[in-house]
């Protein structure tokens, strides 16, 4: 079924729950992303305008390949785009150098990953720990609170390969709370979990987004979960529209 066609069927209270959306916080610009291969030059994002507001779920559906993770690892820090512009709060993120980028992604952006990404030698406690390990803190306290929110307070000594996918993914959006976003982004965070621990991992982002009262941006090829969000983008061909505002 067709994304739009879909979206007019798909009905979800909590939906109708999330924050009030206030002020720009992120923003792209004729935002482009290109690729040199032997084959030419391949242009993954053409000309890409999005506004992301605080304290809203913004999601971005689309079919594999369409670029919505290379948008997200632009919108992160992670990549540099080819042309146009990323804002975060009106600070221009093109005319920052590697290191105030890095600074940037710490402080002021969470990730979740798909494949979770977590360390395997290390604990549940200390892998939500490592956002502040870096600056050579280590705020147990915080991390504890965030095990117990994502319902882990008793896991929090056990091991990666202890879990299961939903275990390790609750952990990991723990993580990406730590120090405290201004945005978390997601990538396909239900990407390799079952249908009905899906639906759990959005109930913990529904509530996260309350109790923490962080912005959200979410890509996801699944365009049913989008009754979870305030703002919803379809992502075609490198091409980004609007398709619904709560």
């Amino acid at each position: 079924m067709a994304i739009k066609a879909l979206l007019q069927k798909v009905t979800r209270k909590e939906a109708k729950k999330g924050i009030t959306a206030g002020e720009v916080i992120l923003s792209t610009h004729q935002l482009c992303k290109s690729y040199q291969t032997p084959h030419g030059n391949l242009k993954v994002l053409k000309g890409v305008d999005l506004e992301i507001k605080e304290g809203e779920m913004s999601m971005i559906v689309g079919r594999s390949g369409s670029g919505k993770s290379t948008l997200l690892h632009l919108l992160g820090g992670l990549d540099r785009a080819t042309l146009g512009k990323i804002f975060f709060k009106d600070r221009d993120l093109s005319h920052l150098n590697d290191r105030q980028i890095s600074e940037y992604r710490l402080k002021h952006v969470g990730f979740v990953f798909q494949f979770y990404h977590l360390l395997p030698e290390l604990t549940l406690l200390e892998n939500v720990l490592l956002p502040t390990m870096i600056n050579g803190g280590r705020d147990q306290k915080r991390a504890k609170i965030l095990l117990s929110r994502v319902g882990l307070s008793g896991r929090a000594d056990h091991y990666p390969s202890e879990l299961s996918g939903g275990e390790l993914q609750r952990t990991a959006i723990a993580r990406a709370l730590m120090n405290q976003p201004d945005i978390v982004l997601c990538d396909e965070p239900t990407g390799n979990l079952d249908e009905q621990t899906a639906d759990q991992v959005f109930d913990l982002l529904i509530q996260l987004q309350k109790e923490e009262k962080t912005t959200f941006v979410i890509v996801t090829h699944e365009s049913a979960l989008t009754a979870y969000a305030q703002s919803i983008y379809e992502l075609r061909d490198g091409v980004l529209e609007k398709i619904r505002k709560i």
